[in-house]
């Protein structure tokens, strides 16, 4: 249970679900949190849990939701937007974005890098075993992240321009790869 002063009629908190063992005390738990200014992660294992559960508490809005992905990585998005994790985003305004596809195992490769127009941002992430990598692109104007750029390497030139390498585990090992 998350609570926040006295706030609620029921006194159950702002947000609530099961644990396995239900006699469980609070200093029975592992509890880690980073206060993010407008946001606090929350990294919570319950006693005698295998699972660790990670939740966001927006102060703004005083919601919490609970979003497992951000548990292998996790950024801030510039201007204090929110947060960006692997497979998704996560706004001040409350909104949730999740990607659909496999996202285990990625974390934060380098340093985020802006667009020359200073309107975009890429977030890389990559898998340090199989090196796949996913790239995101935040847009700080409309607020929004564009569809996942999945490959297994990349270059990008001072005009913007990137070039995405993408192999595939079944191909056949070669003196030419293809570029996009």
């Amino acid at each position: 249970t998350v609570k926040i002063e006295d706030n609620t009629e029921d006194g159950l908190g702002v947000y609530r679900e099961p644990v396995e063992q239900p006699n469980q005390a609070l200093h029975d738990a592992k509890i880690f949190y980073h206060d993010a200014e407008e946001l606090i992660l929350l990294k919570i294992l319950p006693y005698r849990e295998q699972v660790w559960r990670h939740l966001v508490y927006n102060t703004r809005n005083k919601s919490v939701q609970r979003i497992d992905p951000l548990g292998n990585s996790c950024v801030m998005l510039p201007e204090n937007h929110g947060i960006v994790f692997p497979g998704g985003y996560y706004l001040l305004e409350g909104a949730l974005k999740l990607f659909e596809g496999e996202f285990e195992g990625l974390v934060l490769a380098r340093q985020p890098l802006a667009s020359p127009n200073g309107e975009d941002v890429l977030y890389v992430f990559r898998n340090p075993e199989t090196t796949e990598t996913v790239i995101l692109a935040y847009n700080l104007v409309s607020r929004e992240m564009s569809t996942p750029i999945r490959c297994h390497g990349f270059g990008n030139f001072d005009d913007g321009t990137m070039v995405v390498f993408r192999s595939d585990e079944n191909q056949e090992h070669s003196k030419v790869h293809p570029l996009q």
